[in-house]
């Protein structure tokens, strides 16, 4: 949606499978190999080296679990509330 904030998240759960939602709603999968970062500097929305495929908006929270959530999750997560598991860094 153009001009309007939207929740997305994305889950990469054990054995490649990735899904994305938006909205909390589930808008599909995929599978992925292994999630390589490499050394330097981390961006969230683009690559550093090609400016033309930054993301065109505005990244005003971010959120990084050491698990994938659970649609239930998503969806509470999706609505505004909290995680009952949530965890935000720095402590």
């Amino acid at each position: 949606p153009i001009a309007q904030w939207v929740r997305v998240f994305v889950a990469k759960e054990a054995g490649g499978i990735v899904r994305f939602y938006f909205g909390g709603v589930a808008a599909g999968q995929g599978q992925s190999g292994a999630l390589q970062l490499p050394s330097g500097n981390k961006t969230i929305g683009g690559r550093p080296a090609d400016a033309a495929a930054a993301w065109q908006g505005r990244v005003d929270a971010l959120s990084i679990y050491n698990r994938a959530l659970t649609d239930a999750e998503i969806a509470r997560l999706s609505s505004g509330a909290g995680c009952a598991t949530e965890h935000r860094y720095p402590d």
